[in-house]
C-alpha cells in the first residue's frame, strides 16, 4: 500500500480536510491492532505536553482490518513525521532457527562370578530333617533342578547282573535363561550345584537434534515426544458387584523446548531457553495398580547470549559409578582360594555423559529462510527419499490419466553455494555480489 490510496489502492486521493491530511498506510509487515496502539502511544507521547515539548498536534489513527491498513488524520507537518515512524516500525522481522543437540552417552562394564550350592531336605534318626543352599539368590538352583528333571534315567542291566544308569536328554529340555556361562549338576540325589559367570560390556549413544524457528522477541515452544498412560489410583464399590476401578493420567515424555530470542544489529542473539529432557526408566510394581513408568527427567533454564550461528553449550553432566559387591558364607567366603566355593562376586562400572548445545542463524529475510529451508532438506536423506517417491507416484498417476506431464526435475537443488549471500539482507547482498567482466553496460 502507500500514502495517499486507503489499504493500498492507487487511484483514490481523498482530499484534506479543514487543512488536515489524510494517509492511508499498507502495513504487511505487522499486525493492525498490536501496530495501531504501539504507534498511537508514540504520537500520545509526542503530542503530550508534560515533556515539554510539543512535537504532534491532533492526530486521529483508525485500523482497518480487512485492507490491514491504518488510516491516519493529520496536518501536513504531523504526516510526514508519522511517515517517518511508520517507516521504522513497520518492518520484517528477522527470523532466528535454533538448533539444539542433545548428546546422551551411556557406557556399562560388568561382571559376575558365583558357585551356588544346594542340600535336598533329608531326614536323620527318624525325626531330625535337615537341607538348605549357599548363595542360592535368584533361585538358580531351581532352575537348574527343572532343567535336569526334563532328563530321562532308564535303568537297565547288564550281563555282569550290575545296574547302569543312562542318562539321556529328553526329546525338548527346557533350558533356563542365562547370561553368560551356567552349569548345573547333582551329586547323588542329595545335593545340587551352580555355577554361574557373567560379563557385559555396553555402550548406547544418543543424539537428538530438536530445531525450532520463530522471530525476534517472539515466545515460541516445541515437544517432541508421547504421553505414557500410568494408574493413578485405586478404589473399590464403584459400580455393580463391587469391582476394583482404576483412575488414569498420561504422562508427557520427551523433549520439551521454550525459547524467546531477541537479536540485535550485530548479530549477537540472546535466548532465553526452558528446556526439559523426560525419557521412561523402567518401571516399579504396585500392589493392586499394576507397573507404574518410572522417569529420568532433566531440567535445564537458562539466558544466554551467543553470536550468530556459533555453538554455546547450554549444559550437561558426567556420572561415575564403580560398586563391587561379595556375598557369600561368613568366615568361609574369606578363606583365601577355597573362599570362593562359599561365595559370589561382582563389579559394576557404569558412566554416563550428557551435553546440551545450542546454535542460533539468523535469518534477516524471508529469503534466507527459503534457502535454509532447502539447506536442511538437502541434509535429509529420508525427506528426500520421500518427496522424490511422491513426486513420481504422482508422475505415473497423471500418465494413467492421459496427462502428458513433463519428468519431475531433481526435486532439490544444492543450496549451499547460495548460503554466502542469500543469508544476507538484501542491501549487503547487492554489495557482495560478483562482478561480471563482459556484463553490458546499463543503458542511460
Amino acid at each position: 500500500g502507500g500514502v495517499g490510496g486507503i489499504g493500498g489502492q492507487p487511484g483514490y486521493q481523498p482530499g484534506g480536510i479543514g487543512g488536515q491530511q489524510t494517509g492511508a498506510f499498507g502495513t504487511p509487515g505487522a499486525n493492525q491492532s498490536a501496530f495501531q496502539q504501539r504507534l498511537q502511544q508514540i504520537v500520545q507521547r509526542a503530542a503530550g505536553a508534560s515533556g515539554g515539548i510539543q512535537v504532534l498536534g491532533d492526530v486521529r489513527i483508525i485500523t482497518d482490518e480487512r485492507t490491514n491498513s491504518l488510516l491516519v488524520f493529520a496536518s501536513d507537518e504531523d504526516m510526514k513525521t508519522i511517515k517517518r515512524i511508520i517507516a521504522q516500525l513497520d518492518v520484517v522481522l528477522a527470523q532466528v532457527l535454533i538448533e539444539t543437540i542433545i548428546m546422551d552417552v551411556s557406557l556399562d562394564d560388568t561382571w559376575s562370578l558365583g558357585i551356588n550350592g544346594g542340600q535336598r531336605p533329608k531326614t536323620y534318626a527318624g525325626n531330625i530333617t535337615s537341607g538348605g543352599a549357599i548363595n542360592n539368590k535368584g533361585d538358580p538352583l531351581g532352575s537348574g533342578n527343572n532343567f535336569l528333571n526334563n532328563l530321562v534315567q532308564q535303568v537297565t542291566s547288564n550281563a555282569a547282573g550290575g545296574f547302569i544308569t543312562n542318562i539321556m536328554a529328553a526329546a525338548t529340555p527346557n533350558y533356563p535363561a542365562a547370561d553368560g556361562f551356567t552349569y548345573f549338576g547333582k551329586i547323588g540325589m542329595s545335593y545340587d550345584l551352580a555355577v554361574q559367570a557373567a560379563a557385559s560390556d555396553g555402550r548406547i549413544n544418543v543424539i537428538q537434534r530438536p530445531r525450532i524457528q520463530t522471530s525476534h522477541a517472539t515466545p515460541a515452544s516445541l515437544f517432541i515426544g508421547s504421553t505414557v498412560p500410568y494408574v493413578t489410583s485405586t478404589y473399590y464399590g464403584g459400580g455393580f458387584g463391587g469391582g476394583p476401578s482404576s483412575s488414569y493420567q498420561q504422562l508427557r515424555v520427551g523433549i520439551g523446548l521454550n525459547v524467546t530470542p531477541f537479536i540485535n544489529p550485530d548479530g549477537l542473539v540472546v535466548m532465553r531457553i526452558d528446556e526439559s529432557i523426560d525419557e521412561i526408566s523402567g518401571a516399579t510394581s504396585i500392589n493392586g495398580v499394576g507397573d507404574v513408568p518410572n522417569t529420568a527427567s532433566r531440567t535445564l533454564s537458562a539466558e544466554i547470549a551467543v553470536r550468530d550461528r556459533e555453538t554455546v553449550i547450554l549444559g550437561g553432566f558426567i556420572r561415575n559409578s564403580d560398586t563391587k559387591k561379595k556375598g557369600g558364607v561368613p568366615l568361609l567366603m574369606d578363606i583365601p582360594l577355597l573362599g570362593w566355593l562359599f561365595s559370589s562376586h561382582s563389579d559394576t562400572k557404569e558412566r554416563k555423559e550428557l551435553v546440551v548445545m545450542m546454535r542460533p542463524t539468523v535469518l534477516p529475510t524471508p529469503e534466507a529462510a527459503s534457502v535454509m529451508t532447502r539447506y536442511e532438506q538437502d541434509n535429509m536423506p529420508g525427506v528426500r527419499q520421500a518427496e522424490r517417491e511422491m513426486l513420481s507416484d504422482q508422475y505415473r498417476r497423471q500418465r494413467k490419466q492421459g496427462i502428458d506431464p513433463e519428468r519431475p526435475a531433481p526435486m532439490f537443488k544444492d543450496p549451499r553455494k547460495d548460503l554466502g549471500t542469500e543469508l544476507l539482507p538484501p542491501t549487503q547482498r547487492e554489495q557482495s555480489a560478483p562482478v561480471q567482466p563482459n556484463a553490458a553496460p546499463p543503458g542511460p
